[in-house]
C-alpha cells in the first residue's frame, strides 16, 4: 500500500479524509470488491462502476488512488 494512507496530518487540526470508498450492499454476500482508481480518481466513471457493482449485490471498497499516492516521492533510476 501506498505510505501516504499512512501518514499523519501535520497540522492536528486538520484532519484529512481517507482516500477511501465504501459502497454496502443490502444482500447478504460474502464477495467484496476492492476497487483501485486510475489516474482519474473516484470521477464518474469509478463512481458508476462501484455503483453496477453493488446493483449486482456485491459491496465495494474502492480507493482513491491519486489521492493516497500523491505524496510519494519516486526516485529516478
Amino acid at each position: 500500500l501506498c505510505p501516504a494512507l499512512f501518514s499523519q496530518a501535520q497540522d492536528s487540526a486538520s484532519v484529512m479524509k481517507p482516500p477511501i470508498e465504501l459502497l454496502r450492499t443490502a444482500e447478504k454476500n460474502e464477495v467484496l470488491v476492492l476497487y483501485l482508481t486510475g489516474d482519474g480518481g473516484w470521477n464518474k466513471f469509478s463512481q458508476d462502476i462501484g455503483a453496477s457493482f453493488v446493483k449486482k449485490g456485491y459491496s465495494v471498497v474502492a480507493l482513491n488512488s491519486p489521492v493516497a499516492c500523491n505524496n510519494i516521492p519516486f526516485s529516478e533510476a
